[in-house]
């Protein structure tokens, strides 16, 4: 397996790490002798995760790098409002266009060396996450079949702004890496449909899923706490925020309402957009950010919360499914998705009874009042409707894809 992110459960996690390792995982379990090579800085050493041998191949984060150089090439923490994509920088708009395929390529020739190394005499290429692990995985391949998971688009992804030019290299550049491809994986229907309407190739879906034995029990709670709201993962410019803090901002007018009584902690990259927004309504003292935080410790605080908070992505990332999604599923905390439009986790929230889905400031406004009042009247589905989404199924499934290749 190639794959650039690897998360680890005692240290922050990407969800394209938690994905290859949950991959990982599944079919060294079914029976396979898995070797994953990875990102990571050069003074980590190979070690074994479970039964799956992970070798690190020498990554030097530019992001973090520039950062100590007070140049930002995050995205800037402002939202872009509705429909639009967060506010970048001049730097970072340099570095995203000239970052080819992704930020990892700096990563790809000593990806390259390792896998020549430690995968000259295994049976197949599998590579995931970041696109740089197709080049690596192309490269390493010869007459082997060669499965590839698609966690996200490679060209003419709707969460990205590359422009015109940017967007002909990595059609390209897609079209000419993939041909070589075996079969394909993804994430959902959607993305299913258009992979399989560009490369003319078998794909299957594979839910990011989750492992119910990660997640701990519910911790104590004393008479009188706050209620708890929490937003896990990366706060992407395009999740709106507006109709959350303006039904705060409504409820504090009206009395209802203080941060006595409820908390909002946002936790992840840019989570600070958070604060600095909720400022600009009054509302500022409702809500914690922190930057990411070790994985255990993320879903000891998913387990505790009352409900977990989903902003929808706007039109054009309408079939977007997070995997911050799979992981509210795991909690068995009631998710609420808010914001307009129709969205994919926003149906599969409704449809299997895993929260409420509030189009408008004044659902989310009846709801918080509902929370406070403690009437029960959020769901977060019944083992049956979670169990579609756990990682045991869609490791049958993968395994499955494995066997027939």
């Amino acid at each position: 397996m190639i794959a650039a992110p690897y998360s680890t459960p005692d240290r922050p996690a990407t969800a394209a790490g938690i994905r290859a390792r949950a991959l990982a995982q599944g079919l060294q379990q079914s029976g396979h002798g898995v070797t994953v090579v990875c990102a990571g800085p050069a003074h980590l050493r190979p070690w074994e995760d479970n039964g799956v041998q992970v070798v690190p191949a020498r990554y030097v984060d530019v992001e973090a790098v520039a950062g100590r150089f007070g140049v930002e090439l995050r995205e800037l923490r402002t939202g872009g409002g509705e429909g639009e994509h967060g506010r970048t920088g001049m730097a970072r708009e340099v570095a995203v266009r000239l970052a080819v395929p992704d930020r990892f390529v700096v990563w790809v020739p000593a990806a390259i060396a390792a896998s020549r190394r430690v995968g000259a005499n295994l049976e197949l290429v599998f590579s995931t996450g970041p696109v740089s692990a197709h080049l690596v995985a192309r490269a390493v391949v010869r007459d082997r079949p060669w499965l590839v998971d698609c966690n996200d688009l490679w060209s003419l992804n709707p969460d990205r702004t590359n422009g015109p030019l940017r967007d002909a290299v990595d059609a390209a550049m897609e079209q000419r890496v993939l041909r070589r491809a075996t079969r394909l994986t993804t994430v959902s229907e959607p993305m299913r449909e258009e992979l399989e309407h560009r490369h003319r190739k078998p794909v299957t879906v594979l839910y990011s899923g989750f492992e119910a034995a990660e997640f701990p029990p519910p911790g104590p709670r004393a008479a009188g706490d706050a209620r708890r709201l929490l937003f896990a993962g990366t706060l992407y410019g395009k999740q709106d925020l507006t109709p959350l803090l303006r039904a705060l901002a409504q409820g504090r007018r009206e009395g209802w309402l203080s941060p006595e009584r409820l908390e909002i902690n946002f936790i992840g990259r840019l989570s600070d957009r958070a604060a600095l927004e909720a400022d600009r309504f009054g509302v500022a003292d409702f809500v914690t950010t922190s930057e990411p935080i070790p994985r255990d410790q993320l879903l000891r605080l998913m387990v505790d919360a009352d409900a977990l908070l989903l902003p929808s992505l706007h039109d054009t990332d309408r079939n977007a499914l997070p995997m911050k999604l799979f992981e509210y599923i795991g909690a068995k905390r009631p998710i609420i998705v808010f914001g307009p439009g129709e969205h994919l986790a926003a149906s599969l929230v409704a449809e299997h009874g895993l929260g409420l889905v509030l189009p408008d400031e004044a659902g989310l406004q009846r709801c918080l009042r509902d929370l406070l009042s403690g009437e029960n009247v959020l769901r977060a589905g019944n083992e049956q409707e979670r169990a579609q989404f756990s990682r045991d199924t869609t490791l049958a499934t993968l395994a499955s894809v494995v066997a027939e290749l």
